[in-house]
């Protein structure tokens, strides 16, 4: 939802508080999860969740 969000509206800020607040999460736990997405993919540098395993 984040990356979509982020895609629609052109803008980077506050699409992780929006899309927590309508999940009912803490932005935090979100954030953390975005950043291990972007590893995942290859978009952002760091250990990914199957290397980690």
């Amino acid at each position: 939802m984040v990356f979509e969000l982020r895609q629609e509206t052109g803008e980077k800020t506050g699409a992780i508080a929006r899309v927590a607040d309508r999940l009912g999460i803490h932005r935090e736990a979100l954030r953390t999860w975005i950043r291990q997405a972007a590893v995942d993919s290859g978009q952002r540098p760091g250990t990914t969740t199957s290397e980690a395993q």
